[in-house]
C-alpha cells in the first residue's frame, strides 16, 4: 500500500530547461538605477569570489546555501541600493530558470490528490520553500502538495538522512498511522535520490527519462511516464 509519495522538484516535477545564474544576478544588478554603481563585472567577480566559498563546497559538505542571503551580501558588498520591500529570491528565481511541467506530472498528482495519497515536495534548492511554493502556484499544481521542503529551509542537502527524516516527519504529523514502507520517495537523480532514500529505508522510484543504469539494484520501480508510475500504484493499493 502506498499512501504517501516524497518527491523531487527539478527534474522531476519541473523540467529545468534554462539554467543562467548571470541571469538572474543581472536581474538583481538592474533593480539599482542609479548612474554611479560598480559595473556589472565587478559585481559578477564578487559573486564568483564568495561562490568559491559557498557552492562550491556544497557538494562535498552537503549542505545548503540560501541564495537570498548570497545576493544580499553581495548587494552590501558593491554598495547597491535595493528596496528592502523587493525578495531578492523571488527576483532571481524568475530569472536565472525557466521551466516547465514534466509530462504527464499534473495526472500523477491529481491522481494522487483523488486517492487520497499525500504528496510532499523534497528538493536541493538554494530557494527556499515559501518562493517554491509561489512558483508551484503559478504552474496550477501547488494545491496538490500537502507540503513542500527545500534544502534552503534546513541548510541540509540530500542525500543526507536528515532531510529524508524531516520528509517522513511531515507525512506523520499528516497521518501517524503511516509506516515507512507505505512511503516511497520518487526523484531523477540516482546518487542524490535514489541511494540516499534507499539508506533511509524509504521505497526509491526512479524518474529514469535518460535510460540509466541501476548500479546498485536498489529501485523498487524505474519509469519514464507518471502514467506507468499511476498504473503501479493502482496495481499496489486495488485502485
Amino acid at each position: 500500500m502506498i499512501r504517501a509519495v516524497l518527491i523531487d522538484l527539478g527534474k522531476t516535477i519541473l523540467t529545468n530547461e534554462y539554467i543562467n545564474f548571470i541571469d538572474g544576478l543581472k536581474a538583481i544588478y538592474d533593480l539599482d538605477t542609479s548612474k554611479d554603481k560598480v559595473s556589472f563585472d565587478e559585481y559578477v567577480r564578487v559573486y564568483n569570489n564568495i561562490k568559491k566559498i559557498t557552492f562550491d563546497y556544497r557538494k562535498y559538505t552537503h549542505s545548503e546555501i540560501r541564495i537570498g542571503d548570497i545576493l544580499k551580501t553581495i548587494n552590501d558588498i558593491c554598495l547597491i541600493n535595493v528596496n528592502d520591500n523587493v525578495n531578492l529570491e523571488e527576483v532571481f528565481l524568475y530569472n536565472f530558470i525557466k521551466e516547465n511541467l514534466e509530462k504527464n506530472v499534473y495526472e500523477f498528482l491529481k491522481f494522487c490528490k483523488d486517492n487520497n495519497i499525500y504528496v510532499i515536495g523534497v528538493s536541493n534548492s538554494s530557494i527556499t520553500s515559501s518562493s517554491l511554493k509561489k512558483e508551484l502556484s503559478d504552474f496550477k499544481v501547488l494545491d496538490y502538495f500537502n507540503d513542500v521542503i527545500s534544502s534552503a529551509d534546513i541548510y541540509i542537502c540530500k542525500p543526507r538522512k536528515e532531510i529524508f527524516s524531516y520528509g517522513i516527519s511531515k507525512v506523520l504529523k499528516l497521518d501517524n498511522s503511516i509506516k515507512n514502507n507505505e512511503i516511497i520517495f520518487v526523484g531523477n537523480d540516482y546518487n542524490i535520490d535514489m541511494m540516499g532514500s534507499f539508506n533511509c529505508e524509504i521505497r526509491p522510484f526512479w524518474y529514469n527519462v535518460a535510460d540509466q543504469e541501476d548500479c546498485y539494484n536498489v529501485c523498487e520501480y524505474i519509469f519514464n511516464d507518471y502514467l506507468k508510475l499511476i498504473d503501479y500504484i493502482k496495481k499496489e493499493n486495488n485502485i
